[in-house]
């Protein structure tokens, strides 16, 4: 068979059967409707300003020819739409997510330029030594920038890995990963945030296991630390956020179970989408990128995303609803 989309008199899809020999290019040129001297069966449609022209199989019959080109002219509009809204979350992700880590790049010379004033550091000649008298005289306030900025560093990283993988269709093959300890990913990712899960009281408790899993060690890591993230904003203050690793068979499941912000079943069906946020977290600085990330994240890696908010066990505390949640990465097993 071969398919032409036509808008403007510009051809903007073309399709050609490569095994069919019997193709002409007559019933674009020309208006064909129905068999043509080739006793091939040639439809039109026109949609929304846009023509559909099908060159169908030799002797291919009326009645399924129409019925192939319309549900084809169908398919295709809404294949079409769906790529463009697709595209349309893809730019705006990658608008935020630059946006984010220049913003961030930025603090990391607000930081350094905090520890050591530029114009100072600017006029000495022996720049290696002011930075070590500085770290001298405030070896605290040093370490603690330096942690600071660490910190950034892998922010901007979770960005960057971000819009790269909305870029990729298709999931990473075994060849592109890394044998990994899951312990050793856990562990870097909650790093990061300890002192914030100190700060509001939250006691952070990760399994022991010997369990490893082929990943994009960047990527699998930037997941990981929006879990972190997501739970260090969301948990209620004074409780136990529990880690622990499972092997399912086909994949191996990190599962973290915490007190934090209840939300419904069709919360939960659109945290994966760009933007969405629970009822609960308006308030809550945010702008709905963590979730939608680990989404596409677990996606690359042949995984999943799973979340789950246990109702029997939701309770208030101030103007907040919590219960009892879990939220899962799993990540497919291969052979090694």
């Amino acid at each position: 068979m071969r398919f032409w989309v036509r808008c403007d008199d510009r051809i903007e899809f073309n399709y050609r059967d490569e095994l069919d020999k019997e193709i002409c290019e007559r019933c674009l040129d020309e208006v064909i409707v129905g068999k043509c001297l080739k006793l091939r069966y040639a439809v039109r449609n026109s949609k929304n300003g846009v023509e559909y022209i099908y060159c169908h199989d030799k002797n291919t019959v009326a009645k399924r020819a129409k019925h192939i080109s319309k549900i084809t002219t169908e398919a295709f509009t809404t294949i079409t739409r769906a790529a463009k809204e697709r595209s349309k979350d893809i730019n705006a992700i990658q608008t935020i997510a630059y946006h984010n880590a220049k913003k961030m790049n930025a603090s990391i010379g607000q930081k350094i330029d905090k520890l050591i004033p530029y114009e100072e550091y600017n006029r000495e000649e022996d720049k290696i030594n002011v930075i070590k008298e500085e770290i001298k005289a405030s070896p605290e306030i040093v370490a603690r920038e330096i942690l600071s900025v660490r910190k950034t560093v892998e922010q901007i990283e979770a960005e960057y890995n971000l819009i790269e993988v909305l870029d990729l269709s298709e999931p990473f093959s075994e060849t592109d990963l890394t044998l990994t300890k899951a312990h050793k990913l856990l562990v870097l990712g909650y790093y990061f945030y300890q002192e914030e899960f100190s700060k509001k009281r939250i006691y952070v408790k990760i399994s022991e296991t010997d369990l490893a899993i082929k990943v994009d060690y960047g990527v699998a890591k930037s997941a990981i630390g929006q879990i972190f993230n997501n739970a260090m904003k969301y948990c209620k203050p004074e409780t136990t956020l529990n880690v622990h690793v499972n092997d399912t068979g086909e994949h191996v499941e990190i599962i973290f179970t915490m007190t934090s912000l209840y939300f419904d079943k069709i919360e939960a069906n659109k945290f994966s989408e760009l933007g969405a946020r629970g009822l609960q977290a308006k308030d809550i600085v945010g702008e709905g990128v963590g979730l939608y990330a680990v989404h596409h994240f677990m996606r690359m890696h042949n995984g999943y995303l799973n979340m789950k908010s246990n109702r029997s066990t939701s309770f208030k505390s101030g103007d907040k609803t919590y219960s009892e949640n879990i939220f899962v990465l799993g990540f497919k097993k291969y052979q090694y």
